[in-house]
This record gives C-alpha cells, structure tokens and sequence, in this order.
C-alpha cells in the first residue's frame, strides 16, 4: 500500500503492536492532523465515491468541502462538457487550478469556485443556487472527510436544504393545483362576502393582552379539551378548521370563532353536518363556494395576505376588509387571526402535528385513521414536546417549520404550546392549559359583549356587487382579446427567427410584441387571476428559457419569443377557463 505522509505510515508500522481501539484512535488523530484529507488512500477513495456520485443524467453537482482536493479530481474526470459542477466551502481557500491541472480545454465542464467567509454565508449560497436551478436536474453531495470532520454542520446543510426545496416545490405545486378553485370561488363568494360579511377589520386590535386559545384537531386535544368552557369569557376561543367538529359534536363546545379557507371540496364535510347558526366564521374569500352558501351563522371576510385576487375587486369599489397571513395549515392561518385581534398570550391544543398511539387527528374529526406500526416507515423522527419523538409526515414536517418561521416573525409575542403531545415547536413555550390557565387566565375579560359590538358595525358595499362582477369579466374580455391578437403575431416571429429570415426592418415586429407582453403583465386581470392560475407553469418556463438565453446568447431572441408563445398560450388558457366558469354565476355568457 503506498503511503501519503509520515503520521500514516506511523500509525501502519504500529499497527501489529497496539489494541484495536489504540488503532483507531490514533487514526483519528492522524486524520485530524492531515487537513481534512482521507486516511490511508485518498485517490481510491475518491474515484470510489464518485463513480457512487456521478449520474449522467443531471446536469447540475453541488459539491460541499474541497479538503485536498481528490474527490473533486475524480468527479472532473466523469463529467461531461454539458455539466456544471459548484464546489463551496467556509473553511479552505479554493484552488481551481489544481482541478484543471491535465485536462483538455475543450472539454472542461463548467466549474464554480466559491469561497464564503462564515457558514451562514455558505447556507445562503446553496439556497441561492438551488432556487436558481429548482427545476433542473441537481445533485448535491458533503464530500466524506467533511461529514466525518464537521458532523453538525453537516446535519444543519442537509436538514435546512430539504426544507427548502419541500417548502418551495409545495408552495409552487400548491398554486398551479388551486389557482383557478381561488380566483372563481371568490368571485362567487362577493355576493356573501359584501351582501352579508361584517369585515375582519372591525375586529382587529380590539383584544389586547386578552388570552387566546387556538384549538387544532390533533389527536392531544382529547387530553385538555374539557378544560375550555372554563374559558368562554376569559380568552378568546378560536376553531382551526376541521377541529370545530370534535368541540361541537363530541363536547359540544361552541368557540367564538371559526377559521377557515380552504378552497378545495374537501373543505365542505367538516361544515355539512354541523348546526352553524351559533358559529362566526372567519373566512377568506377564496373557501369553497358551498360553505357559504348554507351557513347559517355570521360571516366576517378577511384579505388573505398571500392572496392578493380580492385587490382587483378594490379596485372596482369592493371594501377593504382587513388582513390575516395565511399558511399550508388552517392552524396557522388561525394562530395570526389571533395575533391580529391582539392577543396576548396565544396557546395552542391539539396542535400535534405528528401521530399519538397512532391516530392522526382527534375522535369525531372528518380525517381521522388509524396508523399501524407497519406503516410508520413513511413517517419522520422529530423532537416531541412530551415525548424524546414522535412521528410527523411530510406534510406536517412543512406545516411546522412555517409555525417556526411565522412565530419569529411576531418578535416578543407569547406563544404557548398546550397541546401536551405532538411535535415541538421552536419559538413556543411548553406548558400544560392547566398551569396556562392558573397563570394568564385567571380574570373575566368580557369576550363575548367585545365581539358582539363589534359585529355591530353594518356591512361594507362600495358599490353593488353585480356591478363590480360585470367591471372584472368586461376588463377579463378586453385581455382575452389581447392575448388573442398577440398570438399569431408571435406565431409569425417564431417562423422568421427559426428560419433565420428575421431582417433589420423587422426588427419592429419585436418591439409590437414585447408592448403586448408589457400590456398583457401590467394588467390587473393578469396580476390578480391569470397569474395565480399559471404561476408554476411559468415560473418552470422563466427559469428554463433564462437559462437558454445565458448558455445560447445568439439566439435570445428566439428564447424570448417562445416564451412570450407559452406565457401568452396558458395566459388564454387560463382566462378561458375563468370566464367558463364565473360567468354563470354573473349571469353573464357573453365572450
């Protein structure tokens, strides 16, 4: 075996002499002592772990660590010409021309060398790179010796990482699944939303430093949910979705309010077999139309402020209502309604996120099933609040990390988690409702005669609905016309530039396209409908014809041109859809 320096060839000599364990040890110490570099045989381990690496099919390798450079080396050698290969670290200096040393020119790979100057840098760095190609085939990778050297940064890159793509492919996903369900359902929604809603503004700020309760559908909320009638006057009791079953059917409960806005069917069983004349609902525009329609209680509208459809109705004289953040969980949609009226503290029940004796949600809940232990392999280990862990999904994995990220938005606001079960959640303070109770519930705060006086306060028209529906299809129709127009313009454009026939002259045709494309943007009807429609289809497309545009400079005018053909073609797509299904409901067929 060939040696690489003297501390290796000590530890080899010693090796018929010493126990195992002193081996070992001393082969870490030769480790430590040789920057970062392999034990015994760094370039067959390289060329072992890149062969394991390397796929043909990716065109993008995000590499963390540089140490001495051999696994790097190795990996150069498989890729292509059409490969970009990133290597980042915060530790040592990069050295590019130790990775080119020998290779031909004209075969080269595209390699970028960053060198950050703190961690937090890097973790930046990565984030950057990977929402640039999100949607390009990647590979990441911690070369071994870092993973052995740096074990928790190591965690920290991957753990974060993951969350970050989860986070983005879902909310990207999300959008392009439910766009059309949240642009037609709030335009069948304004009629009860104008006609008969009392805006959320009127509620806002009027709850300061009262107690909130934030009751979810965990399955711990059967643990402390007795505990609520209690409280009917002594913190504001508010439903996350689909818990308002388990308190009004198995505990008859009866909150101050409900919080819902899910756009989908789905949303409509937890409200079909309830009594709803004693229930308020908090709503945003976009809840499925259904709900509504047969809700017998009162209706207080909110702006969602992640969803901006209901601006374009503004615009046409609809009031403003009042804002709330939204989230992927009715909970946390619920936990800022509470942060909105001026709650102080905000505790959270059967907020488990994760499954108790493998129930997912709590009795008399729509959604609750039984998991068996066979199963639990699709589930993920996180810290638990009781317990050393608990089981989460994917799916709670993303509702919880954006608790964490909206609870740190709120700065000195006390949140604490009651829910004495599930998942923990970073930035809130355990405590049993008991001790909450016995702490911060103690006085009457008159709850009920608050918000009775501010229902009060009469609806907000600002001019007749059926006016401002007719305002947004007639101005739909002029961009419908629009696109239509654009398209066999661009159609022509394709043709010269594939061709090559495009003259200077011509070069005005461009120009006619680009200021319909600008028109076709700047539009309220593209901003507030046609975009939330088509948002993940156009953000793939950007970022493919950038690229293209980046690597084939020459041909940037054809890069444009297809995707002015796409955006304009699901832009039509979009609207006609929109206008199939919203003109009924207006009574008007009319395009």
């Amino acid at each position: 075996m060939k040696m690489h320096d003297e501390l290796t060839e000590k530890i080899i000599s010693l090796a018929g002499s010493l126990p195992k364990d002193e081996i070992q040890k001393r082969l870490d110490e030769c480790l430590l002592n040789r920057q970062y570099g392999s034990r015994l045989a760094p370039e067959r381990e390289a060329d072992t772990w890149a062969g394991a690496f390397y796929d043909p099919d990716k065109e993008v390798f995000l590499v963390i660590g540089t140490g001495r450079l051999h696994y790097h080396k190795e990996l150069i050698k498989r890729l292509k010409k059409s490969q970009t290969l990133f290597i980042l670290d915060w530790k040592l200096p990069l050295i590019a021309a130790a990775l080119a040393d020998g290779m031909d020119p004209d075969a080269r790979p595209t390699i970028m060398f960053r060198f950050l100057r703190s961690f937090p840098e890097m973790m930046l760095s990565i984030m950057g790179i990977f929402d640039r190609y999100l949607t390009r085939p990647i590979k990441f990778a911690i070369i071994p010796p870092y993973q052995f050297m740096f074990p928790e940064e190591s965690e920290k890159i991957q753990t974060q990482l993951k969350e970050f793509i989860t986070i983005n492919l879902v909310r990207s996903v999300t959008i392009e699944l439910f766009g059309l369900e949240w642009t037609t359902n709030i335009h069948r929604n304004l009629p009860h939303m104008l006609q008969r809603g009392v805006p959320f503004k009127h509620q806002a700020g009027q709850f300061q430093n009262v107690p909130a309760v934030v009751v979810s559908a965990g399955p711990s909320l059967e643990k402390n949910i007795h505990l609520l009638p209690e409280l009917y006057d002594k913190a504001v009791i508010i439903a996350a979705g689909s818990s308002i079953e388990t308190l009004v059917k198995e505990y008859n409960i009866k909150p101050h309010f409900l919080a819902s806005f899910d756009a989908g069917a789905g949303n409509y069983p937890h409200f079909q077999r309830l009594d709803t004349k004693p229930l308020r609902l908090i709503f945003t525009g976009d809840i499925y139309p259904r709900i509504l329609e047969e809700f017998e209680g009162i209706l207080i509208p909110v702006e969602a402020s992640s969803k901006q459809t209901y601006d374009l109705y503004k615009s046409y004289g609809a009031p403003t209502l009042g804002e709330a953040k939204v989230g992927p969980s009715v909970a946390n949609f619920a936990l800022d309604i509470a942060v909105q009226l001026g709650c102080n503290p905000v505790v959270l029940i059967g907020q488990d996120l994760a499954l108790r004796d493998g129930k997912s949600h709590a009795s008399g809940n729509y959604y609750c099933t039984d998991v068996g232990a066979e199963d639990l392999s699709t589930f993920i280990q996180v810290k638990g609040n009781v317990d050393e862990f608990v089981y989460t999904s994917k799916s709670w994995l993303t509702m919880l990390k954006f608790f964490e990220d909206q609870i740190k938005s709120y700065g000195q606001q006390t949140i604490i988690n009651a829910t004495e079960g599930g998942a923990f959640i970073q930035g809130t303070m355990v405590m049993p409702l008991r001790e909450v109770i016995d702490q911060y519930m103690t006085e009457r705060r008159k709850v009920e005669e608050k918000i009775s006086s501010a229902l009060k306060k009469p609806p907000e028209v600002g001019g007749p609905v059926e006016e401002i529906l007719s305002k947004v299809l007639a101005e739909a129709q002029k961009i419908s016309v629009l696109i239509n127009r654009t398209l066999p313009e661009i159609d022509r454009l394709l043709i010269k530039l594939k061709n090559g026939t495009l003259k200077q002259k011509n070069q005005k045709m461009i120009g006619y396209i680009k200021k319909k494309e600008d028109q076709l943007l700047a539009s309220e009807v593209y901003k507030h409908i046609i975009r939330t429609i088509i948002y993940g289809r156009i953000f793939y497309y950007e970022r493919h014809y950038s690229r293209l545009s980046a690597e084939q400079p020459r041909n940037v005018e054809l890069w444009v041109a297809e995707y002015q053909k796409i955006l304009f073609e699901s832009a039509r797509d979009a609207l006609n859809v929109y206008l199939e299904e919203v003109s009924p409901a207006t009574g008007n067929t009319d395009f």
